[in-house]
């Protein structure tokens, strides 16, 4: 039994280029990410020094957070920087073969009309100190990968060419966006004149 507990959740977050579900050497690690444990309710929780259970992933992708009070129905919730940065992606294959722990994505997509705006991963529970062999418990490889999310691009093979897809796409849907805009509003304004 430990008298002063220590609760530590950490992980990796990376951008799975090959879209295999296991973390490559290679790949590149995601910096600048908003991670927060939160409970079922999607509330921050407060370490045991009072301060928000949060962080941002460094350099490396990697994010650590320390004085988790006991409890259960964790999670840990990553955002990107700003909400519309991953309108085209998505969580990666999850826990995959061929993967290790420490090498493969454990995250759930969180979505709002189908676009990602999270990535959740669901914790075990955290011991009271009572049941902790020691005074430090640690869940340990909590990752997310990343990936696009555009069907077609799903079934291509992989070419490296994702980026010029997708501007592509993006390109026609803003023409055919402002080709509506401006029928739009020609009928607005001949409609005004009746």
């Amino acid at each position: 039994m430990a008298s002063i507990a220590d609760r530590e959740v950490n992980g990796v977050t990376w951008w799975d280029e090959n879209e295999d579900g296991v973390r490559q050497p290679s790949e590149k690690r995601l910096a600048g990410l908003t991670v927060r444990l939160v409970d079922a309710r999607g509330d921050t929780i407060r370490r045991s020094d009072g301060s928000l259970a949060a962080t941002s992933t460094d350099d490396t992708g990697s994010y650590r957070i320390t004085g988790i009070p006991a409890g259960m129905n964790y999670h840990v919730k990553i955002t990107p920087k700003s909400t519309g940065d991953w309108y085209l992606y998505d969580t990666t294959l999850k826990q995959t073969e061929g993967a290790t722990t420490s090498t493969d994505s454990n995250a759930d997509s969180v979505k709002i009309m189908g676009r990602l705006t999270a990535a959740s991963i669901s914790l075990k529970t955290f011991p009271t100190t009572d049941e902790m062999a020691s005074n430090r418990y640690v869940d340990p490889d909590e990752d997310l990968g990343l990936m696009f999310s555009v069907m077609a691009m799903r079934n291509m093979p992989s070419t490296g060419r994702h980026d010029l897809l997708i501007v592509g796409v993006v390109l026609g849907l803003t023409i055919v966006m402002l080709a509506m805009a401006v029928i739009t509003g020609r009928n607005l304004k001949r409609h005004r004149q009746i």
